[in-house]
């Protein structure tokens, strides 16, 4: 292996490495995705959107409502 590892090891890092490439780059913003479908989702809904939704509890602002409830479920048990 070119790093200087095991073969095992070397096996792993590659996965994990694989695991977090986003070759789908949002042309609009600094975020990258993994599929184009995701990409184009966060174009539709989420790109240069106001967040106009805030959350009661910690003040994190979201997009869509349908968001907040499910930050406030995952986050806050709510």
């Amino acid at each position: 292996c070119r790093l200087g590892i095991s073969v095992s090891g070397c096996l792993d890092a590659f996965r994990f490495s694989e695991v977090f490439k986003k070759p789908f780059p949002c042309r609009h913003c600094d975020r990258s995705y993994k599929n184009k479908s995701s990409l184009n989702r966060h174009i539709q809904y989420e790109c240069g959107k106001e967040k106009q939704f805030t959350c009661p509890i910690c003040q994190r602002r979201l997009i869509q409502k349908s968001t907040l409830h499910k930050h406030m479920l995952a986050v806050h048990g709510i």
